[in-house]
């Protein structure tokens, strides 16, 4: 998925807009291409197909956001299975990704991890190699918290479970392969929230990429190494020795993650919470203060598990569906501790 937020964008229920992710020296090019893909549309040379659905273009405007490196696309979509009605599923704003190696095996591959946490496909154009994902109206969990005190502490667990849920789906060999899928890029770029702060998690589309068996494994490594040039605090020391990428090494990402949601810091959140995690008044002000007035016992608790999912050593993470001692597990609790005491009102 892109690594900048989807702009709010006021959507009409008749208009469908389009965002596709661009190189900004290329962006000219970018839309001259989408603008001719979206041409053909118009003549019903091609299609967008998701699922089942089969949506053409009406009346499309492509625009640059300069602000976002985006190119906004303002479509009008029409269901022909309903005689040029609005298709009600449509009124949703998609993002539309460029995967230049993108092929059928993948897209059908893709279509099969549903899960309320996972960033959800809607379509594919084949020709032109896009992928549209539903629209995340809120961003990235880190422009969410990066935004002053638009992110509660108790929010913010509760998206560390979610999280947990989707990876922990992951792992569980969702597509029957005989093994399980291993992102290797968790972070809070890559998860997303909707607009109601449900999160899910995107960039599932590289990992089935990065695991795809035709490439090799040099060439795996060499797409996984793509993260870890602009993301090394998240990459397990394992992957940098032996360019090993496992269930893991998810864990390690996922634990520099948690660290990350409860400071705030985005750049040695693992260094700050080691340093105050024993000392009550250090530990309270290594606490993100934009995320209201903390419950203190339970932001130990995560950043212990935060800790431990760091570990040097591989053998002494913590696994993530493990019963009562797995990172899932403990997570669980803790969100259902805090749904709690939001609902009896002594958050």
């Amino acid at each position: 998925m892109p690594p900048t937020p989807c702009p709010p964008l006021g959507v009409s229920r008749d208009v469908l807009p389009l965002l596709a992710t661009v190189d900004a020296s290329r962006r000219h090019d970018s839309r001259a291409l989408v603008s001719q893909w979206l041409a053909r549309a118009l003549r019903g040379e091609n299609k967008i197909f998701g699922g089942e659905r089969r949506r053409t273009f009406e009346r499309c405007r492509v625009v640059h956001d300069d602000k976002y490196n985006l190119l906004r696309v303002d479509v009008l979509v029409l269901d022909r299975r309903s005689s040029g009605a609005i298709d009600d599923d449509s009124a949703e704003a998609p993002l539309v990704e460029r995967e230049d190696r993108g092929n059928h095996a993948m897209a059908a591959r893709l279509r099969l991890l549903r899960h309320p946490h996972i960033l959800t496909l809607l379509g594919v154009c084949y020709e032109e190699s896009y992928l549209v994902y539903e629209n995340m109206a809120r961003g990235t969990v880190k422009d969410w918290i990066s935004c002053a005190r638009q992110s509660t502490w108790y929010a913010r667990f509760r998206v560390m479970a979610e999280v947990a849920r989707a990876l922990c789906f992951l792992h569980s060999d969702p597509l029957g392969t005989g093994g399980p899928i291993i992102h290797s890029a968790i972070r809070p770029t890559t998860i997303f929230l909707d607009d109601k702060f449900v999160a899910k998690l995107g960039g599932v589309d590289r990992a089935l990429l990065d695991s795809e068996p035709r490439e090799g494994v040099e060439k795996t490594l060499r797409t996984s190494q793509l993260f870890t040039q602009q993301n090394s605090h998240y990459v397990a020391p394992e992957s940098w020795q032996f360019r090993v990428f496992s269930e893991k090494t998810d864990v390690f990402a996922f634990g520099i993650t948690l660290l990350e949601m409860l400071t705030g810091n985005f750049t040695n959140a693992f260094e700050v919470v080691e340093d105050a995690i024993e000392d009550d008044n250090a530990f309270e002000n290594a606490l993100d203060p934009n995320a209201g007035c903390w419950d203190i016992d339970l932001a130990r608790r995560v950043a212990r598990l935060g800790l431990c999912c760091t570990s040097y050593n591989r053998r002494k993470r913590p696994d993530m569906a493990a019963p009562h001692t797995g990172i899932l597990a403990i997570l669980e609790e803790v969100a259902g501790k805090v749904e709690l005491a939001v609902s009896t009102g002594n958050e």
